[in-house]
């Protein structure tokens, strides 16, 4: 098999598949219908994007080092934060956002905020420049037990 020149994500349960494109742009295909059902603007090359557990959102990492979170039911972006090393991979492990970065042993783990805080999803402008995550931050990890949430919020621990 040739690796893929771009990323490409199928969640099975929903036959949505998940394509990047060399303009940018991510756009979600219903594989069962065959037709684009949501399209996604990036500034950036995609590097990486996975599905949350229950499919209700696509989170995608472009070489801007800006991980965004798109709802896919409403068509907006959720969440963004800017990185300080280049994010290579994503992944969503229970509650947790699982990254490896550019220049970093180990992983990152972002935690799920809706698990200890109570925080309204509220769409923000697709347009929107999220500020850079404090490096301080960027290595906490929190120690509270949590239990699996299907909600995930992207948020520094």
């Amino acid at each position: 098999y040739l690796p893929l020149p771009f990323p490409v994500l199928l969640y099975r349960e929903s036959s949505l598949l998940a394509i990047s494109l060399e303009c940018n742009d991510v756009i979600v295909v219903d594989v069962d219908t065959h037709k684009i059902v949501r399209q996604f603007k990036h500034s950036d090359k995609i590097l990486d994007m996975c599905y949350t557990k229950n499919g209700k959102f696509l989170i995608v990492n472009t070489a801007d080092r800006i991980i965004r979170q798109w709802d896919l039911v409403t068509s907006r972006l959720i969440d963004c934060f800017k990185t300080r090393n280049q994010i290579t991979s994503i992944s969503v492990s229970n509650e947790y956002l699982v990254t490896t970065a550019a220049n970093e042993l180990g992983l990152l783990l972002w935690t799920n905020r809706t698990l200890y805080e109570s925080i309204e999803l509220k769409p923000l402008p697709d347009d929107f420049e999220p500020s850079l995550v404090n490096s301080e931050d960027e290595h906490q990890l929190s120690d509270m037990e949590t239990e699996e949430n299907d909600n995930f919020c992207l948020g520094k621990c």
